[in-house]
């Protein structure tokens, strides 16, 4: 797919999120996380944003939107690339984004840009992601109905780039492989390590997603039908979502007490 046919395909999925209730209510509940999360950050930088969606459901004058293409559209910056990020060091508080890592070719890579430019004096959560998760359940629909790589047990090995150069190339694999695998893990954590950061992974939608139809064809489902799923979903037991569910809410964020942090740097510093 082209560049041009692939910002009409940003374009018209950002369109097509207010086109039936469905979507649009199942975003707005997603999108919460992000909201709660931008709440008290002054500088926050949005990557793969897109034609802009995150614009009807996050409230934050302090969003700064960017993207590897460019949609022409007003707020949103294009030709920003995540693995070699055009902005100084600690220039934001927060970073947050959806469905974006799955693009990334060396997302090891992008996100030691963003611990760059996160400030390191600023507290508690400094990244969220909501992306894809390839379960036991969302693997069929995915493979289906999705024109992204899909597979459950990722054969070659976790070694960068993980997609090919083209903007639309993807692999909805890619973070379950980051953040559920011990290898993918491990260099997270290489990154963000475990005595400074803690990594937070909540599974969520089981049926609630696709009973919307997705962003791409959204289907005409009434709002009571997506918010039974969701509170379905809240009820069912840790396990059942690890295996069943097919989006998963990433959080990188200080641990509280930073005295851990402190001589993990002094450590460091001297080695």
């Amino acid at each position: 797919m082209e560049n041009s046919k692939y910002t009409a395909k940003l374009i018209a999925q950002s369109e097509n999120v207010t086109k039936t209730a469905g979507i649009d209510f199942y975003l707005s509940v997603l999108y919460q996380t992000l909201q709660d999360a931008c709440r008290g950050k002054g500088r926050i930088l949005e990557l793969g944003a897109g034609a802009g969606t995150s614009k009807k459901y996050l409230d934050s004058q302090n969003i700064y939107r960017t993207d590897l293409i460019i949609c022409d559209e007003p707020g949103v910056r294009g030709n920003v690339d995540a693995q070699a990020l055009p902005f100084e060091d600690e220039s934001f508080d927060l970073i947050i984004g959806m469905d974006f890592i799955h693009h990334i070719q060396k997302p090891v890579l992008a996100m030691r840009e963003m611990k760059r430019v996160l400030d390191s004096k600023s507290g508690g959560i400094q990244i969220v992601f909501i992306e894809p998760y390839v379960s036991l359940v969302s693997y069929l629909p995915y493979k289906i109905f999705h024109s992204e790589q899909t597979s459950l047990i990722k054969k070659r090995k976790l070694k960068e780039p993980l997609v090919g150069p083209i903007a639309e190339d993807g692999d909805q694999t890619i973070p379950r492989l980051l953040f559920c695998s011990k290898k993918g893990r491990a260099l997270v954590e290489d990154v963000f390590p475990k005595e400074v950061y803690e990594i937070l992974i909540n599974h969520v939608s089981i049926w609630s997603f696709f009973v919307t139809g997705g962003i791409n064809r959204p289907l005409p489902t009434p709002t009571w039908l997506v918010r039974f799923f969701l509170q379905v979903e809240s009820k069912l037991p840790k396990k059942i979502m690890e295996l069943a569910s097919s989006r998963m809410v990433i959080k990188i964020q200080k641990k509280s007490s930073t005295t851990n942090a402190i001589d993990y740097d002094q450590r460091k510093s001297v080695e």
